[in-house]
């Protein structure tokens, strides 16, 4: 990857992963994902707050709807089977759980909603200009394909989520933002000539920029794909780790229990590797049991050992959440070792 070498880390990060919405038929991503009075800064951190790692996730069907009940369920059954795409690799792991409990007016006014994602499935392809049901609830349904973000939800409102359309991307964008997920196409480095750019400020997204991510908007013959992106499944592993350990990329070759690396290989972790921006890794160190140490995101072995030097590699750093991450590997830095290696594979 082209590492960036800013090492600035902001005060506000915003989760980093994209959807593409196809010009004027997806609504998502409009102004009312925050409210219209928020701040940039506090939108940024609302987008910073990151949602349970096991979200329970429902729908609403919508009051003018003729489906049956089996109907209903068995369209959002199929729905869900295309959200969990965002789970691949990471640590979200979403709680389906059907139809959404409770009557907006079977409870006392100002209580909440217990599950984490209310979809509510705007059969009928509604704009904007009707209120939200809910207990105490102030906002309206928006431009009718929308979601708030985990700091800005609202859970006395009977839904968090609308989407006009069960179709792949739709899903995967809304229900992007409602873990966090941030607009591709509105940060300043945004240079593809699709869609706008420059709409926030640069720095909160946590991979490089990616025209091909979900949550960036597309139009005919500009950008069109399907599903994920790599840096949309890195955004999402980085945001909701499996655990507090990161893997670390070498370019080495096993040779008798170590790895054997070149004295000019460059080691990262496997998330710089894969487009994570700089500022994933506050305060990273790299270490070699009781030898150098480097505070460099990607670092030559050179910088830690020697030639025909051999050692346990550590990394360590705070990810923007400030959760310590950390991983190792046993290394031997020998051009001969590798040399050896290769003429064995071969």
């Amino acid at each position: 990857m082209s590492t960036q070498l800013t090492m600035r880390r902001p005060p506000l990060p915003a989760i980093s992963i994209t959807l593409a919405c196809v010009a004027l038929s997806l609504g998502c991503g409009s102004t009312n994902e925050e409210d219209a009075t928020t701040t940039v800064a506090e939108a940024l951190q609302a987008k910073a707050t990151l949602g349970s790692s096991n979200p329970t996730l429902c729908w609403v069907q919508d009051e003018d709807s003729t489906l049956s009940n089996s109907a209903f369920l068995s369209l959002t059954d199929e729905a869900d089977a295309k959200i969990v795409q965002w789970q691949a690799g990471s640590g979200l792991e979403f709680d389906f759980i059907g139809r959404c409990s409770g009557d907006a007016n079977s409870a006392p006014a100002n209580s909440n909603y217990p599950e984490n994602i209310r979809v509510h499935y705007n059969e009928f392809s509604r704009e904007s200009g009707y209120d939200i049901p809910g207990r105490g609830c102030s906002r309206d349904n928006g431009n009718g394909n929308n979601a708030y973000y985990p700091g800005n939800n609202d859970a006395r409102c009977e839904w968090n989520a609308t989407v006009k359309s069960l179709a792949n991307n739709n899903l995967l964008h809304e229900i992007g933002h409602a873990i966090g997920m941030v607009h591709e196409h509105e940060r300043s480095d945004n240079t593809s000539g699709c869609s706008s750019s420059g709409a926030d400020n640069d720095g909160v997204w946590l991979t490089d920029y990616d025209l091909w991510s979900v949550m960036h908007y597309t139009s005919t013959g500009c950008s069109e794909h399907e599903g994920l992106s790599s840096k949309d499944l890195l955004g999402v592993e980085i945001a909701y780790p499996t655990s507090s350990n990161v893997g670390i990329t070498h370019n080495g070759l096993l040779f008798d229990g170590e790895f054997a690396v070149l004295p000019t290989s460059v080691i990262q972790t496997t998330w710089d590797a894969r487009g994570a921006r700089d500022f994933v890794f506050d305060d990273i160190t790299w270490s070699i049991a009781g030898g150098n140490t480097s505070a460099n995101v990607a670092v030559p072995v050179s910088v830690l050992l020697d030639d025909g030097e051999s050692g346990s590699l550590s990394v360590e750093f705070d990810d923007p959440w400030s959760r310590t991450k950390s991983g190792s590997v046993p290394i031997l830095v020998s051009a001969t070792a590798h040399a050896a290696m290769l003429v064995q594979l071969l």
